[in-house]
Parts: C-alpha cells; sequence; structure tokens
C-alpha cells in the first residue's frame, strides 16, 4: 500500500487559495469521521520504568486498523507539495487574514505544529540530531505501510528502548498533530464565513471574529505515568 510517496503530491499551483482552505475544512471532517475519534480526540497513556539503562514501556494505543486508516487521512496534511499541507496552508493564512485576532491564532498553531513536529525528546545518533517526526516517519515509513525498507532497517539498528519509544511516537505525534489541525480548520472556516481572508477577487472585511477556539490549547504531552 502506498502511503508517503512524494510523487503522489499534487501541485498547490493548480487550485485557488479559496479550494485550498475549504479542502482543508473538509479533509479535517473526513479525518475527525474515523471511529478512532467517536469520543473526541483520543488521549493515549504509557507507563516508564527506569531502572539503569534499562526502560519498559507499556501502551494504552489506540486500535491499529483504526489508526492505520487515520494516519492515511493524516498524510497530506503532513506531505510537502499536497495542497493542504499544514505549512502551506499556514503560509497561504499568514497573507490573506485581514483578521487581527485569527492572525494571532493562526500564528499560535503554527508554533504548537513546529512542537509536536520537534517532541520532547532530543535523540542524537551517532552524531546525528532527530525529532520526533523523523521517528514518526520511520515507523509509519517501514513498520507500518512498509514503503521503505531502508527506514525499517535503520530501525532495528537502534536500541530496543529507542525503538519502543520510537513506536509509542507514532500515536504521540499523529494525535497532537490532530489537535493543532482541527482548531485550525476551525479558524478557517470561521473566516471564510465572516469573510475576513483576502481570495483576490473577492475584497475582504475586516471584521474582528472570536478568538475562541480557533486556537490549540491542549497541553500536548500524552497521559504519562512514570512506573515504580
Amino acid at each position: 500500500m502506498l502511503w508517503w510517496n512524494d510523487s503522489m503530491a499534487r501541485s498547490n499551483d493548480a487550485l485557488s487559495p479559496e479550494r485550498v482552505f475549504r479542502l482543508f475544512v473538509e479533509r479535517t471532517e473526513k479525518m475527525k469521521r474515523r471511529r478512532i475519534f467517536d469520543d473526541g480526540v483520543p488521549r493515549i497513556a504509557y507507563k516508564q520504568t527506569v531502572g539503569g539503562s534499562n526502560y519498559r514501556f507499556e501502551l494504552s494505543a489506540p486500535d491499529e486498523e483504526d489508526y492505520r486508516s487515520f494516519l492515511l487521512d493524516l498524510r497530506p496534511f503532513l506531505l510537502v507539495g499536497d495542497p493542504i499541507h499544514f505549512e502551506y496552508v499556514h503560509n497561504l493564512l499568514a497573507k490573506r487574514l485581514t483578521d487581527k485576532a485569527l492572525l494571532a491564532d493562526c500564528r499560535h498553531n503554527r508554533k504548537d505544529w513546529d512542537r509536536v513536529k520537534r517532541g520532547h525528546e532530543a535523540f542524537n545518533i551517532n552524531g546525528v540530531s532527530y525529532e520526533a517526526i523523523d521517528f514518526f516517519q520511520a515507523v509509519a515509513y517501514g513498520d507500518i505501510f512498509h514503503v521503505d525498507a531502508d527506514k525499517r532497517a535503520w530501525l532495528a539498528t537502534l536500541p530496543q528502548s529507542v525503538q519502543d519509544w520510537a513506536r509509542f511516537n507514532l500515536y504521540s505525534v499523529g494525535l497532537n498533530a490532530a489537535r493543532v489541525i482541527s482548531p485550525q480548520a476551525n479558524l478557517i472556516r470561521t473566516a471564510l464565513e465572516r469573510g475576513v481572508l483576502d481570495l483576490g477577487d473577492r475584497p475582504a472585511r475586516a471584521k474582528q471574529a472570536p478568538a475562541q477556539a480557533m486556537r490549540h490549547e491542549e497541553p500536548y504531552s500524552t497521559e504519562v505515568q512514570k512506573g515504580n
């Protein structure tokens, strides 16, 4: 199954800004209709036991097939070159929003997106620094969808404790990304409804829209319990 192939990305230039914004909202709503979201954005938990150089992870994670379906919906938001790539859409919003409150929320969400990609843990392996998004892609490419044998082989070279963390990180990054995408879609919907986007052929009206629920406010950390 193909999942994360740059050749699959469509040209952003082929779509008008308004179509890009509406597509972002549509795809977000589609993603949120997945069974994994039946009770809202799910949380995951893990217990970590540390003893010398030994680590033990216990995951309470979503159903694997549900999560695979969710990853397929998440893919275009992360894929450079896709019209709804989060960072591309953010840049469009930053240029076209005329509402100062919504623009501030948009920038807040971008900072949160960068934090999700960066993660909480810094890893330096053989002199190379890796972020959470690197491990996310390695597990997704190599373990889940089996489209990158090199990433799968690289994962196998890591200490078992790091491999365990990387698989936990798959859930953490994916679900935290969804927690930022959702309020960004709310922001876009509100901006379109209020006419505070400069869409080129349609003059924007400088209205002040309420900022509530337009920015990501939930903590990024998953529920963590340290073992004894």
